[in-house]
């Protein structure tokens, strides 16, 4: 329960509740030893119903194995271990991979120093832009002066991680192909200062401006991603777009191009985005966004520059976007944990598995391999006998455990991070690892076999 409860992350609601119920204690062990009388009771019943004849002719001697039930039954249980434990190892893989690649992705933006609050306007004291537009300025002219602080914006009801509403789009001097046909780009409203505050890098063009205001001719930025997907054909720079979802639907002329962001470790590819000035559509329900210098800050410093503005207006909590960021990868922690957890179990009981039908056979064909040692057998020809064996029930359970690791894989496509569901890596590192285990798990009653005394093993028969 504990490694359960620190593997969560700390903003998962009613944490400090989670705890061991006695009604799942009793379900666990009843559970158990219904497994147990289970496991325990199929051995006694098939050698209940042994036939005299049949157990004579295959267990008269040492150089046989058991009985072909017994022996099918033992290796399709070692089978279905194998096979179980790889689908548990590559899910562990393919989340482990995930998470990986989501730490270190560039997500356009800069984290470690820059914090977010949300503010809300009340429309009764601000019913007008300019209204609006009035305190925006004034609250970011007070902010800026807070020590630490090197930057501040805002941004129009979404934040930088969020995928921002979505907006259908034409381009003008285009055919418009129509409602249902026109694709779609993700929206923000951000003020002047938003790119240099996180740090979004210009690639071509201007970024918004003291000209770019109220009743001014509409301007946009757009991402990398749709200047070339796009525009691929052309400069697009002076472009003009229309927003469909926007009632007004004047055009927007496209005065820069900026880098792509990856909207909150999400994990689709990077698409197309566009930039509107806020100071051109202030809004009600804003995000500040403030860099420092690496100074810490906390909520009451910045309560303390909005309040000495306006009181009335409320911030909403302060976080951090890296710590943002970092908890958008939880679920990957979570899972990653879990099925690496249930695959080492499942693979130290594939590997006692292997262990125990092996060291059972070496033990059962003691005499058979005492005479082959003394008919001239090397040691090296006992070491083939006994991985020969082992390995057809490794290469059965590798390939019906690879079959379910890619059904498994496609089923958790969606919830990979830049990951494919069938990586080479993975699979790759997962089936050596397990035949590594299994190389382990046979080794010493491989060598148990090849210190067989032959007279030994032919005077106990």
């Amino acid at each position: 329960m504990t490694i359960l409860l620190s593997v969560l992350p700390s903003y998962v609601h009613h944490l400090d509740q989670i705890k061991l119920d006695g009604g799942v204690v009793v379900f666990a062990c009843g559970l158990t030893v219904c497994t147990g009388l289970v496991c325990g009771l199929m051995p006694a019943l098939r050698a209940s119903r042994v036939d005299l004849n049949t157990a004579l002719k295959d267990g008269g001697h040492r150089g046989t194995t058991g009985s072909k039930g017994s022996h099918r039954l033992r290796s399709t249980l070692v089978v279905a271990q194998i096979a179980l434990a790889l689908v548990l190892l590559s899910g562990a893989g393919l989340f482990v991979r995930s998470l990986l690649k989501a730490q270190h992705s560039d997500f356009g933006f800069e984290t470690e120093t820059t914090y977010l609050t949300p503010i809300l306007f009340a429309e009764s004291k601000y019913p007008t832009a300019e209204s609006r537009l009035n305190l925006v300025n004034r609250l970011l002219e007070n902010i800026n002066q807070v020590h630490g602080i090197e930057a501040a914006t805002f941004t129009n009801q979404t934040s930088p991680w969020s995928g921002g509403p979505r907006a259908s789009y034409s381009i003008v001097g285009r055919g418009d192909s129509g409602p249902e046909q026109r694709p779609t780009l993700i929206y923000y409203g951000v003020s002047r200062d938003y790119f240099t505050t996180l740090q979004i890098p210009l690639i071509r063009g201007r970024l918004f401006n003291d000209r770019d205001k109220l009743g001014a001719p509409r301007v946009a930025l757009i991402n990398e991603t749709m200047a070339r997907t796009v525009f691929a054909d052309k400069d697009p720079i002076g472009q003009l777009i229309v927003l469909h979802d926007d009632k007004s639907e004047f055009p927007r002329e496209v005065v820069g191009v900026v880098g792509n962001t990856l909207a909150g470790g999400k994990k689709e590819p990077h698409q197309p985005q566009i930039y509107e000035p806020y100071e051109q559509l202030p809004g009600l329900s804003t995000h500040l966004i403030v860099r420092t210098d690496g100074t810490p800050l906390d909520l009451k410093t910045i309560n303390a520059a909005v309040n000495a503005v306006d009181p009335d207006v409320p911030t909403l909590g302060l976080l951090n976007l890296s710590v943002r960021m970092d908890n958008s990868l939880s679920l990957y922690r979570i899972v990653a944990s879990l099925f690496g957890i249930f695959a080492l179990i499942a693979l130290l009981l594939a590997s006692m598995g292997i262990y125990g039908v092996m060291a059972y056979s070496v033990a059962q064909r003691t005499g058979e391999i005492g005479i082959r040692i003394a008919l001239g057998a090397s040691s090296a020809d006992i070491w083939k006998l006994v991985f020969r064996q082992s390995g057809r029930l490794l290469l059965i359970g590798l390939i019906l455990g690879l079959a379910g690791a890619f059904g498994l894989a496609r089923l958790l496509r969606a919830m990979l991070y830049n990951t494919s569901p069938s990586d080479p890596l993975t699979f790759v590192l997962i089936t050596l690892v397990f035949a590594t285990v299994a190389f382990l798990a046979c080794f010493l009653p491989a060598r148990r076999a090849t210190a067989i005394d032959p007279m030994v093993a032919l005077r106990a028969e």
